[in-house]
């Protein structure tokens, strides 16, 4: 069966809905409002349907209308629809306090992310207390290629899921970032053997990471956790320090989910 861009069965969507979703998908924290017409050049549709989209939406408080401008944003009712996802989530309420202590003993910020399509999404994360600490933002997004999180989760997928996650394009986003998939290729194996990524600035210049991957109790990799902050701070010195840390919170976090590693199976 025909497939489109999201991997999904054409035969098996709801057109209407799924231009309605396509359209919520525009909104991000850099581009959070649009007009009628804008959206409609995005989603390649006439300005009568998207006006009804947008009428509809509203109703249901998933977009609002800005009084000054008459453009269109997200409306309250994401935020409830997702407060009801997050307090659903077993593993964010499991790995909460493991995080913050993890974040208390090394005074950086820590994440749990998770593989969402082709990218990592933010479930959790405990900001380090520090003038100069690194931001993120639950709920956003950031490509698997050059990320401590990212490559963990990739490197524990099928080999078809990372072959596939290879032939795609890759951003270069400094000079530390790799591109090439033989090398990429090389270190998820080297990661699936370790246990374990150091990403060294290679998202974000003067940014380091380390990560280590999340267990169900099926033995399969749901998630990352990462401690990440800035070089100045993690040293190649604090980098042999922070990586066991690392690996007992996430053994923590996927023993309180149900996973016996094989020494203890």
């Amino acid at each position: 069966m025909e497939q489109d861009s999201k991997g999904q069965a054409k035969g098996a969507l709801m057109k209407s809905l799924d231009n309605a979703l396509t359209l919520l998908e525009q909104f991000t924290p850099e581009a959070p409002a649009f007009g009628i017409t804008e959206l409609a050049t995005r989603l390649g549709l006439n300005k009568a349907t998207v006006f009804n989209m947008l009428k509809t939406l509203e109703a249901h408080s998933l977009v609002e209308q800005l009084s000054d401008t008459k453009k269109y944003t997200l409306g309250h009712g994401i935020i409830v629809l997702a407060g009801t996802k997050l307090a659903q989530s077993e593993l964010s309420h499991v790995a909460r306090p493991h995080l913050a202590r993890l974040s208390h003993e090394t005074n950086e910020t820590t994440h749990l992310a998770i593989l969402h399509r082709n990218e990592l999404l933010y479930l959790e994360k405990i900001e380090s207390s520090q003038p100069v600490r690194v931001a993120a933002r639950i709920g956003g997004r950031a490509p698997l290629h050059c990320t401590a999180n990212g490559k963990v989760l990739l490197a524990f997928q099928p080999n078809e899921v990372i072959e596939e996650a290879l032939r795609a394009p890759r951003a270069r986003y400094t000079e530390n970032t790799i591109v090439d998939p033989a090398v990429l290729r090389s270190q998820l194996a080297e990661i699936r053997q370790a246990g374990y990524c150091i990403e060294r600035e290679e998202f974000i210049a003067d940014i380091r990471g380390i990560a280590a991957p999340v267990f169900d109790f099926n033995g399969t990799v749901i998630a990352a956790i990462a401690v990440v902050g800035p070089s100045a701070r993690i040293t190649e010195g604090q980098i042999e320090a922070l990586v066991p840390l690392t690996l007992r919170t996430a053994e923590s976090i996927s023993r309180s989910l149900g996973h016996k590693p094989y020494k203890d199976a």
